[in-house]
């Protein structure tokens, strides 16, 4: 053991449940840089991981109004790849939902073949709704439609649509462009002015 380092182990076998009223808290009253750690192990018995392993789940329960208890959000983590020197994990967190409470992934976060790459789906259904407070920075250039191509492409203060770009709302007779003689919008004289 570590100087300073207690090890807990509380309950045995995998259908142990421990109850434990109250506040759990982990403190570190080291005087250095490092906090506690919470750690979840599935160690499968000590024999090889393979590849969607569930590394474990934190729930959050509560009644509902009859009184019945139900999962309202969950926390979940579990093993993308198993393979040794090329590991990659998954991290979702869930809500439920209306009418069946069942808990739905809303946000996803994914380990991928690139170093330093994690892909994340935000949201559930296509009439999920993402809310930004604030504005909206991409380090990056693309901005992709649902198939993977390109949309709009970003450079500085410009920005490039592929394809038709559409206005709903807005009459004809109050856009107000220059045309330039390969037919493309050129704002440089007074800018573009959508008129609702």
């Amino acid at each position: 053991s570590t100087a300073g380092v207690v090890d807990l182990t509380v309950g045995k076998g995998t259908a142990s449940e421990v109850t434990i009223p109250g506040t759990l808290v982990l403190e570190d009253g080291a005087n250095d840089t490092t906090g506690p750690l919470f750690k979840i192990i599935n160690d499968r018995g000590s024999n090889n991981g393979v590849d969607g392993d569930d590394c474990g789940t934190i729930g959050f329960y509560a009644n509902d109004d009859a009184q019945n208890s139900q999962a309202f959000a969950e926390i979940f983590a579990e093993v993308g790849t198993a393979a040794a020197n090329d590991e990659k994990g998954n991290l979702e967190l869930k809500v439920a939902t209306e009418t069946s409470g069942a808990l739905v992934t809303g946000l996803k976060l994914e380990g991928t073949n690139v170093a330093d790459k994690v892909n994340a789906t935000i949201g559930a259904g296509a009439s999920s709704v993402t809310t930004i407070a604030g504005d909206l920075k991409i380090t990056g250039n693309d901005i992709k439609a649902s198939d993977g191509t390109t949309s709009i492409t970003t450079s500085g203060a410009n920005a490039t649509v592929a394809g038709k770009l559409t206005a709903t709302g807005v009459q004809s007779q109050n856009v107000r462009v220059g045309e330039t003689a390969a037919g493309e919008i050129d704002t440089s004289t007074g800018g573009l002015t959508l008129d609702s």
